[in-house]
């Protein structure tokens, strides 16, 4: 049981994106973050200052290609996405492994909207995205390989 305690985190993200022909484009973005329990006094009188609360990572990081296919009303795209490592718990004693998972996407205009085809964690990485202490040391299980699709209309 926590019972008392306060934090902070300091961190920066830069994204960027560059057209690198007509019709291909570049985007991406890390985000780094330090974040720590400047105080924090658990059941027993345990402090757990200076330790990083639970399922912050300090890096995330995205890449994506999007490419417009000349003369059709077709968009393709792909993406790595990574999580760093981050703790489970308060005392930081469980670490859940960063992962990175790969994207792709393809979308063709259909007035008023467009129709998309999405594949999600192409290789089916096995990784956890959240982690609880309370729970047995219990961790959420990151979406397997899948496929969504969907249509967009605007408006």
């Amino acid at each position: 049981m926590v019972n008392s305690g306060s934090q902070s985190s300091t961190g920066f993200e830069l994204a960027t994106s560059w057209r690198a022909t007509k019709n291909l484009s570049v985007s991406g973005n890390p985000a780094f973050v330090n974040a720590k329990f400047d105080t924090l006094l658990e059941s027993g009188g345990v402090s757990r200052a200076d330790n990083k609360p639970a399922n912050v990572p300090d890096l995330t990081t995205n890449l994506w290609l999007d490419y417009k296919v000349e003369g059709m009303p077709l968009k393709l795209g792909a993406g790595i996405n990574h999580v760093g490592d981050a703790f489970t718990n308060t005392a930081n004693t469980i670490k859940m492994n960063g992962y990175t998972t790969a994207d792709a996407y393809a979308a063709w205009d259909i007035k008023p909207g467009a129709v998309s085809v999405r594949l999600r964690n192409l290789t089916n990485q096995l990784y956890a995205t959240w982690g609880g202490a309370d729970a047995n040391n219990q961790v959420m299980i990151g979406a397997p390989r899948s496929v969504d699709v969907s249509y967009r209309v605007a408006f």
